[in-house]
């Protein structure tokens, strides 16, 4: 293929091995790397695994006999590969950063900037903010997962400062009562009530943080086994993992999330969330910014995340794929469809019995191949071998057809 004509282009993909990642053989992103590479998985973190063309994990991708980074294969001519409208609407880039991630240790409680807030701190900050683009972005658990997202109903944050008397210390007896009277005890939410309390909590000092912190896992570790709720010990196990950082007390203010595999969560702009862990596949317009406030090694940049946040209340929606009707869960395919809320991307989980041809797209894709083998075909070029780990870029409007003899081939 000349690299001027639409296509499909296997890709060479970048692994980050973050401390926070699973280690060695328990890494789903290990386990893919090097089925593609037909590499030997190491006794380290394999934490994210990239597919896309951002500069801090860029792709590669073959192109005839030879490898360039999938960014100039696009930038070689992106109305063929990206499509006319998205080049034009998305400065002839891949809109979106495609990724797995296996997470060990939890991630950094967090939030993402919208566009106009990420393109101030790029302005400011372009050390820490590296691009000015949002970054909303989309989890589908492919084992058990486990989340912090938004923040509770004001009734269980109140309930919490009852019963974790540390935690109402640790924010501090103004803060506590302010809270509660501006939401009638917790029959309320309100925002400034809560974001209140979060700042006095996010802004306390290393003392009461050290001091309370102490107490709360004294006390919870003298507990019996048997009155030990998940709550209490979802906080032991944070802070087995970040000793002395405020984030422990997170899961009192943020609701925890458990999915399951193929259940998907949406995060939105300026909303506070931490994966804590299992494995997920996500998908996320292309930025790498991330304002973090605890849990963290890192720079925790608080005065931006107080000013941020919506301090809006409520569980989050865990959606399961929508089947995108009856001619796609048939016996020889299920296609199950993501679609968040933005017009960057959506994810298609594809399950291969026998055989499936999926509408041609107007844009882009990633392929990545999760498990089984099959091949793909095009007409007029030579079939390509899918197997575990395989990852492909499919330029726009090329039309393919999935066979898969021997069961079940699964791919995003």
């Amino acid at each position: 293929w000349a690299h001027n004509m639409a296509g499909v282009f296997p890709l060479v993909c970048v692994s980050q091995p973050y401390a926070w990642g699973k280690v060695g053989e328990n890494s789903v992103v290990a386990q893919l790397k090097a089925a593609n590479e037909g590499s030997a998985i190491e006794n380290k973190p394999y934490a994210e695994l990239w597919m896309g063309t951002h500069p801090s994990g860029p792709s590669q991708a073959h192109v005839g006999g030879n490898t360039q980074p999938l960014s100039s294969l696009i930038s070689s001519a992106p109305d063929t590969h990206l499509g006319a409208s998205t080049s034009a609407s998305f400065a002839q880039d891949l809109p979106f950063l495609f990724k797995v991630l296996s997470v060990r240790t939890a991630l950094s409680i967090q939030a993402h900037p919208d566009i106009a807030l990420a393109k101030t701190l790029f302005q400011k900050f372009p050390d820490v903010y590296k691009d000015p683009n949002h970054k909303p972005e989309i989890a589908i658990a492919v084992t058990q997962f486990e989340a912090l997202c938004k923040f509770r109903h004001s009734s269980e944050i109140s309930k919490h400062l009852h019963d974790y008397p540390e935690f109402a210390l640790l924010v501090g007896k103004g803060a506590v009562d302010q809270f509660l009277t501006k939401t009638s005890n917790g029959s309320v939410d309100d925002k400034d009530a809560l974001r209140s309390l979060y700042e006095a909590f996010m802004r306390a000092s290393p003392d009461a943080i050290s001091k309370n912190l102490e107490a709360l896992l004294t006390r919870l570790r003298a507990q019996p086994s048997d009155a030990s709720s998940k709550l209490d010990q979802l906080l032991l196990r944070l802070s087995d993992q970040y000793p002395g950082d405020v984030g422990v007390f997170s899961p009192l203010v943020l609701n925890v999330i458990y999915m399951n595999p193929g259940d998907s969560l949406f995060l939105g702009p300026n909303e506070p969330h931490a994966y804590l862990s299992g494995d997920c596949i996500e998908c996320m317009a292309t930025s790498d910014n991330v304002v973090r406030a605890g849990l963290t090694p890192k720079f925790k940049d608080v005065d931006t995340l107080l000013a941020m946040l919506t301090y809006s209340q409520e569980v989050p929606q865990v959606l399961k794929g929508r089947e995108t009707g009856e001619e796609t869960d048939t016996q020889d395919a299920t296609v199950l469809v993501y679609r968040p809320p933005v017009p960057e991307f959506q994810v298609d989980s594809l399950t291969v019995r026998k055989q499936y041809a999926p509408k041609t797209t107007t844009g882009p894709s990633i392929l990545l191949v999760f498990e089984g083998q099959g091949t793909l075909h095009q007409d007029g070029v030579p079939d390509l071998a899918l197997e575990k780990g395989s990852t492909f870029f499919i330029s726009a409007g090329t039309n393919l057809r999935f066979t898969s003899p021997s069961g079940d081939l699964v791919m995003f």
